[in-house]
Parts: C-alpha cells; structure tokens; sequence
C-alpha cells in the first residue's frame, strides 16, 4: 500500500478548479475561517476536501486552499478568487482546524502556534509546525506528522505516524535529519531531543528519520515500522512487521504474551539498485517443531511516505547451523502473504537436544538487488 499522498500546488487542480472557478461567489457550502477567543477556527464541510497551508507572513495568518472555495468572517479577509483568507495575528495564539468529514484531505501548518488538528472519515494528510500541536487522523488511511513541538499524536490502526514532516517550500515531505526515539502509548515519549511527543497506542504504522532512530514497539500489538535512513534498532514483538530498512531488530514476544514457537523472516523485496543488510535477533530459545527447523516467511506491503508499491517477494531462504547450510529453498510469495520453510534435523539432530541448543540463521536472498536480512534463534529440544 503506497502512502504517498500528492500535494496540489495553487492552479492545479484542474477540473476541479476550472468548476469551482465556474461557481458563483456567493456559492454556499463552503470551508469558513473565523477568529474567536484568540483561535483561528478553520471549518471544512463534508461536500468538499481541503488542501491547506497555514503560514504567518508580515502581521497575517495566511490559509491558502489549493482544493476548494472558502468563505471568511470579519476580520478574516478573503481573496477575490476565494483561494486565500487572511486573519491579522493580534490575540490569535492557537489554531483549530477540523476538514472535511467525508472528503480526503490535506493540511501542512507553517506557523508556531500550536494547532488543533481533526480529520475526517476518508484519506488525510495531516502535518503540524513546530509548536506543540494535537493531531488525530480520524478513520481512513491517514498520515499524521505533528513536526516540532510536543505534539499529541492519534490515530487507528491503518494511520502512519511519520517523522518525514519537514515540509519543503512546494509543500513536499521530507525526512528529518536527526534521529528520534518512538515509544507508542508512552506520553511523551517520543520524538528527538527534548521534543516529548505522544503517539497513541492504537497507531498502526511509524515512520523514522534519516539518521539513527530507535523504536519500541514490544507491547503485544500488530505494527509497522519503517525505519528511514541510518543505522536503526527497533525492540519488537512478533506480532509487528519491521521493514529493511530497519538494521538491527530484536524480538521476543511482550511481557505476559504467549510464547513464540516458530519464528517470522521478513522478505525484502528492493529495487535492483538497494544495498544494505538487516540483522534480527530472535528469542528467547525456540523448540523444535517437528524435528525440523521452521520459519515462516513474510511479504510485508510498503510502509512509510518514501516507500512505494511493487511486485511481491521472490528469491531463496537459506538456514545454516554456523557455516554449514542445513537447507536452501526458493520461494515466491506476494504482497501481505506468508509461507512456512522447513528444513529436517538429521545429523544436527543431537545438538539440538543440547543444554545450549542450535543456534540457527535463516537468511533472505531476494533476487532483485543486494539486500540481505538475516534472522539468528536457537531451537531446542
């Protein structure tokens, strides 16, 4: 599943412009920004997405629209073409923005106040600036990035949280160059240095930077995690699906969890140009599972902004007991699906029976590419 949302820039969205362009003035039913008690409220309605910039420039809180019309109350002025309000500053210190209920949308926040920010029941993009903001995605597919600022993070189980929100001058997101710590469910446990962000629980997938990142993720509930660039670690539970770019990952089921008895490789599936090497460490000890090694093999979809689409996970799996290769076996399986790999004990048979056990890598040989991910457990019994 590709996360990618695009963003329109002014003039650009086509049909959808030229009828808006089309409609009277006085057109009904449309976004409406307002001030009251020091908030800057920006309302969607449920007939019409919304794509917004929120900035600050000489004196004015400035909302572009590059989807729809919006009307303005005084002293909000709104521009003849209807595409930009602007709200003089003074007494303003916090923005509310609720979109449309029903439509996709998106909102990028340049300004440092802090902004309360809901979506609604489709596709959002929801990006905050760097004052301490509250984001919740709503229902849907959606991608929340609070920026700077401790920043309240919340969403269900298909929402990304990502920490590509550095927002670029066309309104691209990009990845932040310095490293954060991610600790779902935790308040205010997340983000870089002294950021002290808070992402719920109930989120489905994160999203790292392009430096060192950590993730703690080992409480028992299924997510996804795509590291980003540097050298990342990630502590997980075999419920969570950990993407390639995550180097080094260490799983063991949650306190209180059931055991594991077979462990889970992730295929990589790279473009013919990747490079790099994922190492995972499994524990505690397995047992032997029907006097063989067992591992059941992965295809996990894209996670993450920067991750695309593509065909499913093709190449070999091969175990080894240290540099003795015990089996090799090709397989094929596509996106979101998962085989099982099994190679018998024969002459390992005994090691196994051992008080250390055998100490076994499975590894992941796509076909495309020069990625390699390695999983490391001892089996016993």
């Amino acid at each position: 599943m590709t996360r990618i949302r695009a963003f329109l820039p002014p003039l650009a969205a086509g049909l959808t412009l030229a009828a808006a362009l089309a409609a009277p003035a006085s057109a009904a039913a449309s976004s409406v920004v307002r001030v009251e008690d020091g908030t800057l409220f920006f309302s969607g309605v449920p007939a019409e997405p919304n794509n917004i910039t929120v900035s600050h420039v000489a004196g004015q809180l400035r909302i572009d629209e590059n989807a729809s019309r919006m009307g303005a109350v005084a002293p909000c002025v709104l521009s003849r073409e209807g595409y930009r309000v602007e709200c003089p500053d003074r007494g303003i210190v916090r923005l509310r923005i609720r979109t449309s209920p029903l439509m996709g949308s998106d909102v990028r926040v340049l300004t440092g106040l802090p902004a309360d920010i809901k979506g609604g029941a489709s596709d959002d993009t929801l990006i905050g600036g760097p004052g301490d903001d509250t984001i919740d995605g709503g229902r849907g597919l959606d991608v929340i990035g609070g920026g700077g600022g401790a920043d309240v993070l919340r969403g269900t189980s298909e929402t990304l949280v990502t920490y590509v929100d550095r927002i670029a001058a066309d309104g691209t997101l990009l990845p932040r160059p310095t490293s954060v710590t991610v600790r779902p469910g935790v308040a205010g446990g997340s983000g870089g240095r002294g950021e002290h962000d808070s992402i719920a629980k109930s989120v489905g997938q994160l999203e790292g930077t392009s430096a060192s990142d950590v993730f703690y993720v080992r409480d028992d509930r299924a997510q996804a995690i795509s590291c980003g660039g540097g050298n990342d670690l990630v502590y997980a539970d075999p419920r969570d699906s950990v993407a390639i770019d995550c180097e080094r990952v260490d799983v063991a089921p949650a306190r209180g969890a059931a055991r594991m008895t077979i462990p889970t490789l992730a295929f990589p599936f790279p473009s013919s140009t990747d490079r790099g090497r994922s190492d995972v460490n499994v524990g505690p000890v397995l047992p032997v599972s029907q006097n063989a090694v067992v591992v059941h093999v992965s295809c996990p979809v894209a996670i993450g902004l920067l991750a695309a689409d593509g065909p499913g996970c093709s190449g070999r799996v091969r175990i080894a007991r240290g540099t003795t290769t015990l089996g090799t076996q090709r397989i094929a399986v596509a996106r979101g699906r998962t085989t099982t790999v099994k190679v018998p004990l024969s002459a390992s048979r005994a090691l196994a029976r051992s008080s250390g056990g055998l100490s076994i890598t499975a590894t992941a040989l796509p076909d495309r590419g020069h990625v390699e991910r390695t999983i490391h457990f001892t089996v016993k019994g």
